[in-house]
C-alpha cells in the first residue's frame, strides 16, 4: 500500500471516528516515512477499528488491565489484534503493561508480533525494558516486516534518549548550584537524568544487533537508520557500516549513516572505488557531513567521472563558506568540458561567498568568455555576490 494511499485510508478513518466522538491521534502526519504510515494504516483496518464497529467503545474505554488480559486470553486473533492496537495507540501511557506486549513477540501469529513491536515503539523511550525482545526479534524473526518495525522501535528510543540530555543540562542550570556549593544538583535533576542514560545504557547491546543486519536489504536499510538515530554510541559499528558500501541495495542508507556519525575516512577511501555508484553515493554522504567531508570532497573534484565531480561541487557549494578551502580546486573547474560542471562550479563559489575572493579572475574570465551564456551568467552572479559582501 502505497504511503499516500494509507495516508488517505486513515484521514478518512480518522475523520469518521472524530465524527462519532473518538479522536485518534494523527500518527500518520507525524509518521517520517511510508513504512511507518502504511503500518499506522494496516493497524487500523486490520485491527476492525471502522466507523461503527460496536466494539471501538469497549476497547477504547477499557482498561489497561482489561487489554494486557485480552493479549493472552481473548478467545479470537480479531480481538487480540483491537487491543494491540489500542495499546499501541495509547503509547506511553500504555508502559505499565509492557510485559504484556512483549510476550507477543514470540507468537505464532504474525501480525501480532509485528503489532508488538510497532506498539514497543510507540512507547518510545520509557519502553527501555523492551530492548532485549527487540533485539531478539531483530536477529531472529522469520517477517521481515516485524524485523523492520524492531529496529525502528530501537532507532526512536536512542532518538528520545539522546534529545532528552540538553533538557537534562538546563534542569541543572535552572536548579542552580547545590546547598553545599560542591556543583550542579544532581538530586533535583535525577529524575530527568536517569532515564535518556539508562535508556543508552540499555541500548549497547542493540548496536551489535543492528550492525549485523545491515547486509540484509529492506532490514538492513532500517537498522543503518536506528544506528543514524543512536549518534555516538553506534560508531563502533564502523567495520560493519563500511562493508555494507559494498552491498547495492543498502549503501546509500550506510554512507548517509557514515556521515552523521562523523566517520568520514571509510567515506574517503570508497571515493578510490572503480564503482562509479559507490563514488558517487560516498560524495553524496560526505556532503552531510559539512566542513569535515570538504577535504574529502575537493579529491572527488578531480573525479574522471562526470556524475562524482558533478555532485561533488552541488556539495562543496550546500556547505557554502565552510568550504572556503575547495575555492582554487572550484575555481579550475570553470574550465570543465562539461558544461554542468562549470555552472556549478560558478554557483558554489558564490555560495562560498567573499571567502571565495581568490576565484574572481577565474570567473571574471568565465563571464566573458565560456561559450554558454547561462555559464556566463552565473559567473557574473558569483562575482556580484562575492564584492558585494566582501
Amino acid at each position: 500500500m502505497p504511503g499516500s494511499i494509507a495516508c488517505w485510508i486513515c484521514a478518512s478513518i480518522e475523520k469518521a471516528l472524530a465524527s462519532a466522538g473518538w479522536a485518534v491521534s494523527s500518527a500518520v502526519e507525524r509518521s517520517q516515512s511510508p513504512r511507518s504510515r502504511r503500518m499506522y494504516a494496516i493497524l487500523l483496518i486490520c485491527s476492525g477499528l471502522w466507523f461503527g464497529s460496536p466494539a471501538i467503545d469497549d476497547v477504547t474505554t477499557a482498561p489497561l488491565s482489561h487489554l494486557a488480559e485480552a493479549l493472552s486470553s481473548a478467545p479470537d486473533l480479531d480481538s487480540k489484534l483491537r487491543a494491540i492496537a489500542e495499546i499501541a495507540r495509547r503509547g506511553p501511557d500504555a508502559v505499565r503493561i509492557l510485559p504484556a506486549v512483549v510476550k507477543l513477540a514470540t507468537d505464532k501469529e504474525p501480525r501480532l508480533r509485528r503489532y508488538a513491536m510497532y506498539a514497543i515503539k510507540q512507547m518510545g523511550m520509557v519502553a527501555r525494558a523492551g530492548v532485549p525482545a527487540l533485539i531478539a526479534t531483530l536477529t531472529r524473526d522469520s517477517d521481515e516486516e516485524t524485523r523492520c518495525i524492531a529496529a525502528d522501535a530501537l532507532g526512536r528510543m536512542a532518538s528520545e534518549a539522546q534529545e532528552a540530555r540538553p533538557a537534562v543540562a538546563i534542569c541543572a542550570l535552572i536548579t542552580g548550584p547545590a546547598i553545599d556549593g560542591g556543583g550542579w544538583s544532581a538530586l533535583a535533576c535525577a529524575p530527568q537524568a536517569l532515564l535518556p542514560a539508562q535508556t543508552i545504557r540499555d541500548l549497547i547491546p542493540a548496536v551489535t544487533a543492528l550492525a549485523s543486519t545491515l547486509k540484509e536489504g529492506e532490514v538492513g536499510a532500517h537498522a543503518s537508520l536506528a544506528l543514524r538515530r543512536m549518534g555516538p554510541l553506534a560508531r563502533s559499528a564502523q567495520p560493519e557500516l563500511t562493508r555494507a558500501l559494498q552491498n547495492k541495495e543498502v549503501r546509500a542508507h550506510a554512507a548517509q549513516t557514515l556521515a552523521h556519525l562523523g566517520l568520514i575516512e571509510p567515506l574517503a577511501e570508497a571515493l578510490k572505488d572503480k564503482d562509479e555508484d559507490l563514488r558517487v553515493e560516498a560524495v553524496l554522504a560526505l556532503g552531510l557531513a559539512g566542513k569535515a567531508g570538504v577535504p574529502a570532497l575537493r579529491t572527488a573534484l578531480a573525479d574522471r567521472e562526470v556524475d562524482v565531480r558533478l555532485n561533488a561541487v552541488v556539495a562543496l557549494g550546500k556547505i557554502g563558506p565552510a568550504s572556503a578551502e575547495a575555492t582554487g580546486d572550484l575555481a579550475k573547474l570553470l574550465k570543465d568540458m562539461v558544461e554542468e560542471v562549470r555552472l556549478r562550479a560558478a554557483r558554489a563559489l558564490g555560495a562560498i561567498g567573499p571567502a571565495a575572493a581568490a576565484a574572481l579572475p577565474a570567473l571574471e574570465e568565465a563571464s566573458k568568455n565560456d561559450k554558454a551564456q547561462r555559464v556566463k551568467e552565473a559567473a557574473e552572479e558569483a562575482i556580484e555576490i562575492i564584492r558585494k559582501k566582501r
